[in-house]
């Protein structure tokens, strides 16, 4: 066992919504900067080809073009994932349709909470270049990503100052129950010692694992902690040196295999297997690497596919290739649109619309608008080529 089991005896508010003396027994894990040893000789290997998938992920990325937009839409897709680890069922395509097309009021929750997460890891790329990676900092990003969705009544940003439980609606039946609010003091000043400590001979990547192992099992927060937990993977990441943007697909990777992911972290906690889960860990991170490495190759060969389709158009070439520019910022575009931003007549965007259908480059479809009160349908393109991309 990586740590060992404390008991406690605390008010909770039972079944029959009264409060009740209840005795539980809580997980205390090993502090982290005392130390560890890797005695399984995979790991250095596993590492040293994940640090190689992300390098060549770094390196192809400076040519390529459209870089901004590439970003956006794998932080769009990460957020998605992660937030769907959590429960929340936004798809990516939901999140690029305008808002008045999501009726389902649970759905809209979903989609705030998502657009939360991007904002967060945006804030998170510019707050490493401030303060490094400390309670501050968690503490700034858990404030974005509660703000004004579900959980804000959960003391967004601030660490716990009462017992959580993951699994269960109470204590009692809990699946797991992290560390008494009092141990975190100690335990979160470990963790972020761990992590700046250089004097430790550990691969960055075993580093990476061990924190993320350490901050999943004691859930600092209310709430929000798995998604707080994979922001902080890109953190480090990029703090390491060994990411230069914040595009990396690691929820995608972690939601395919939900299973494994918790299982692997259930393992190490009861029976000390903690290399186990880094190998999971790290493997995932080469994954995440190469399928994101996948996604980039295809986007580039999207790009210039296009671009050569459109040489057919002739004169209308130009404005062709304005639009489709326009697409890879928005994926869809309602004929209105496209004539406010190419500054063209409505007749000449409904052609150039067409012109790009009759390509195969995009399909119809209908969206309404929100700024109109009777909330009439419209026209519009979607770029389905390109958002298959990122689902």
């Amino acid at each position: 066992m990586y740590g060992e089991y404390k008991k406690a005896t605390e008010l909770f508010l039972n079944e029959k919504n009264e409060y009740e003396n209840i005795s539980y027994e809580y997980f205390m894990p090993n502090l982290l900067n005392t130390g560890f040893k890797i005695t399984n000789p995979d790991i250095y290997l596993l590492s040293e080809s994940t640090i190689k998938s992300i390098a060549e992920l770094n390196a192809d990325s400076k040519n390529l073009k459209n870089m901004d937009v590439f970003l956006r839409m794998i932080v769009k897709q990460e957020a998605v994932k992660s937030s769907f680890m959590e429960g929340t069922r936004t798809t990516f395509s939901e999140m690029l349709m305008p808002e008045d097309n999501i009726k389902d009021t649970e759905k809209i929750k979903d989609r705030e909470e998502v657009s939360n997460y991007i904002k967060a890891t945006f804030e998170m790329s510019n707050l490493l270049e401030k303060i490094p990676i400390s309670e501050r900092f968690m503490c700034n990003l858990h404030e974005t990503l509660l703000d004004s969705v579900r959980g804000y009544d959960k003391n967004p940003g601030c660490i716990r100052k009462k017992q959580n439980w993951i699994g269960g609606n109470t204590i009692k039946s809990a699946l797991f129950v992290p560390p008494h609010w009092k141990e975190l003091p100690e335990l979160l000043t470990d963790l972020y010692n761990f992590w700046h400590n250089s004097d430790l001979k550990l691969p960055v990547l075993v580093k990476m694992a061990l924190f993320h192992y350490q901050f999943e099992t004691i859930h600092p927060f209310e709430d929000g902690n798995g998604r707080i937990g994979r922001l902080l993977i890109l953190a480090q990441l990029l703090d390491s040196k060994q990411l230069i943007k914040p595009w990396f697909n690691v929820s995608y990777i972690f939601e395919r295999n939900k299973d494994n992911y918790t299982n692997a972290l259930k393992v190490a906690n009861n029976t000390g297997d903690i290399e186990s889960w880094i190998l999971f860990f790290i493997d995932s991170l080469n994954s995440a690497a190469q399928n994101t490495y996948k996604i980039y190759h295809e986007f580039n060969e999207l790009q210039k596919e296009c671009s050569k389709q459109i040489i057919a158009l002739g004169a209308k070439a130009q404005n062709a290739q304005l639009l489709l520019e326009e697409l890879y910022n928005e994926p869809i575009l309602t004929i209105s649109e496209i004539s406010q931003k190419l500054n063209i007549t409505m007749p000449t965007a409904k052609n150039l619309a067409l012109d790009l259908i009759k390509l195969n480059m995009v399909e119809p479809c209908v969206i309404k608008m929100k700024s109109e009160k009777l909330k009439r349908k419209h026209t519009a393109i979607c770029f389905n080529k390109y958002i298959s991309l990122f689902e």
